[in-house]
């Protein structure tokens, strides 16, 4: 039986921060274009606050939709959906330097249609720890035979 291990809001993740990235660049030039003279040191900051956001939207935008079954992983960026056996999981490992977020990273042994790497971010229920991620590393771990 095939279920879904990542979370339900992945496609909102994917495009919601765009979204608000976008607007938020476009108010902030707004206020420059109207408010200030070409002499400002305040178009310096211009090129770093375009840095940050697509820096943040890469980090958004690579997220997947993650099933499995008993006998593969498959992984979808909603564009395409491919089916991978557990054997060619390399590795596992939670993302947890990024604060509350808490992604996973699923290595490949070799490189898929969609990547060798597969970011997701798995379901969060209200009133469970973020240590619940882990069970679903445990679980993967599992399947593609590395505990």
């Amino acid at each position: 039986m095939r279920r879904i291990v990542s979370s339900k809001m992945t496609l909102a993740l994917k495009i919601l921060p765009l979204c608000l990235i976008v607007v938020w660049l476009l108010s902030t030039l707004n206020l420059y274009i109207r408010y200030l003279d070409g002499d400002s040191f305040l178009w310096l900051i211009a090129p770093l606050l375009i840095a940050v956001s697509i820096f943040y939207a890469w980090e958004f935008i690579q997220f997947k939709k993650i099933s499995v079954d008993d006998k593969f992983l498959y992984v979808s960026n909603y564009l395409k959906e491919i089916r991978i056996p557990f054997e060619n999981i390399d590795a596992v490992v939670e993302q947890s330097w990024k604060g509350v977020t808490y992604p996973i990273d699923i290595s490949l042994n070799s490189r898929s249609e969609i990547g060798s790497t597969i970011r997701f971010m798995p379901e969060v229920r209200f009133g469970h720890s973020v240590e619940d991620s882990s069970s679903v590393i445990d679980e993967l771990k599992r399947l593609a035979g590395a505990l």
